[in-house]
């Protein structure tokens, strides 16, 4: 999965697109009774992307957070019509419910391999997207944070 992690870092937004939606992130969690858990908004989404320890550190300015939503957003759309509704619902759960790692999370989808390449597309294009949005220092925090919580 590290070639996945990879373009998805470097996307920077990218990291909590593979199903992380929702404006609730200031919101208890689920109780474990509840089955079916409904995925969060983009809005939501947006809001736990930024959250991801891949963004710790990372100070976006305003200007900056208005320029990524829409990537952001679509990259969103891109990444739910590659997965299933179960594999969106078991990534979610897996990271944001569970607390679970994100290279687990991503393992514990089951992707084919024809998802993985379209996957590792569809974030290779967001990482061009993104790179130029951010200052070096944040582009350098951002890879930091990778080696730390994303390198297998």
């Amino acid at each position: 999965m590290k070639f996945i992690v990879q373009p998805l870092v470097l996307g920077a937004i990218a990291a909590g697109v593979f199903g992380l939606s929702g404006p609730a992130i200031a919101q208890p969690p689920q109780l474990a009774i509840q089955k079916e858990t409904q995925p969060p908004d983009t809005q939501t989404l947006f809001a736990q992307a930024q959250r991801l320890p891949i963004f710790t550190g990372v100070e976006m300015t305003e200007q900056q957070l208005v320029v990524l939503r829409p990537i952001f957003e679509q990259t969103h759309a891109r990444i739910n019509r590659v997965l299933s509704s179960q594999q969106q619902q078991t990534f979610h759960q897996a990271l944001i419910e569970e607390g679970r790692p994100f290279s687990e999370s991503v393992d514990l989808m089951g992707l084919s391999s024809q998802q993985e390449a379209q996957l590792d597309n569809i974030l290779k294009m967001t990482g061009l997207q993104v790179a130029p949005i951010l200052t070096p220092e944040q582009r350098e925090q951002i890879q930091v944070n990778i080696d730390t919580h994303y390198s297998n």
